[in-house]
């Protein structure tokens, strides 16, 4: 009988041991007839030991110690930016817009005036007068009813309601004498409808119907925005910054070139026209420079000129 076992301790060995197995004893005294029995076997050497080297282990893996996991969000689920406000707010269904705006002075206005009453020629003491005004609250509204076709602007002043004082008028009728009534400013109007139009833009013309200002004096055809100092020249307020409701025709043609051409009720700002005469102007204006210009006007009274005519001739240099 052969038994085998076989273990692993760091390196694989096979033992194998043998032995016989046991044999009956035999009888004392054996009959004289039978040979005598073969001597037993001697027992079996034990087995060679085969030892086995088992193959080198592996190289045992590099652990790298994880260090604080930092989760990245996807794009998607970063806050959006906030959306930018529009430059124009859409009107209507066939891809028109509108723009509004304003322009609003207030100011604080001192004055000193000599005083000299009615029929005397000497000076009788003065008026000093400290006052909060508001000069301009202009609200505007411009923008396009037809895209590149067909545009328009609405521009009020409400401030120019407050625009009034008392004034003695002559009485025409009735034998003479004289009223105290409200009365706008020297030249203006109690309107605040300042300008309205509507625009049919090209390339080369932009063609306007409507009310706007007379391009007479640098300073009263622009905007009072633009002006240098806090009021327009008395020259400018005279002969310019006056709207009239007419038909106009302007461009800016390239960076060095604009012209002005426009004909006028004449009758004024928001006011009706009584007779067949109209006024026509033209304005020529070339920038050889950044912030140069060089401009020359015509106006004139056109028709019967019966009533009245005003012809003027103007040259600007900014």
């Amino acid at each position: 009988m052969k038994l085998s076992f076989s273990t692993r301790i760091g390196s694989m060995i096979l033992f194998a041991f043998g032995s016989a197995a046991a044999q009956p004893v035999a009888p004392a005294t054996p009959p004289a007839t039978q040979p005598a029995p073969a001597p037993a076997p001697a027992a079996a050497a034990p087995a060679a030991v085969v030892i086995q080297q088992a193959p080198a282990p592996a190289p045992a893996p590099v652990v790298v110690a994880p260090g604080p996991v930092v989760v990245v969000p996807p794009a998607a689920a970063l806050p959006p930016e906030p959306p930018k406000p529009p430059k124009a707010l859409e009107i209507g269904s066939g891809g028109g817009d509108w723009k509004p705006g304003g322009l609003l002075q207030i100011w604080l206005l001192g004055s000193q005036q000599d005083m000299v009453p009615a029929g005397k020629t000497n000076l009788t003491g003065d008026e000093d007068t400290l006052n909060f005004r508001i000069r301009r609250a202009e609200i505007r509204v411009k923008g396009d009813i037809v895209p590149k076709r067909v545009a328009f602007s609405i521009m009020i002043d409400p401030a120019r309601a407050l625009e009034v004082s008392n004034r003695s008028v002559p009485v025409r009728d009735g034998g003479g004498g004289t009223v105290t009534v409200a009365q706008p400013p020297e030249g203006g109007v109690l309107t605040i409808l300042q300008d309205v139009a509507i625009t049919f833009p090209t390339d080369y013309v932009d063609v306007s119907v409507g009310q706007f200002k007379i391009p007479l004096s640098l300073e009263g055809y622009n905007s009072s925005s633009k002006i240098l100092f806090p009021e327009r020249a008395p020259v400018a307020r005279n002969l310019g910054d006056r709207r009239d409701i007419g038909l106009k025709f302007e461009k800016k043609i390239g960076e060095y070139f604009g012209y002005y051409a426009g004909i006028f009720n004449g009758s004024g700002q928001n006011q009706l026209d009584a007779d067949t005469e109209k006024d026509a102007a033209l304005r020529l204006e070339v920038y050889p420079f950044e912030g140069a210009t060089i401009a020359g006007v015509g106006y004139t009274t056109v028709g019967k000129r019966e009533r009245s005519s005003r012809d003027r001739v103007e040259a600007d240099l900014r």
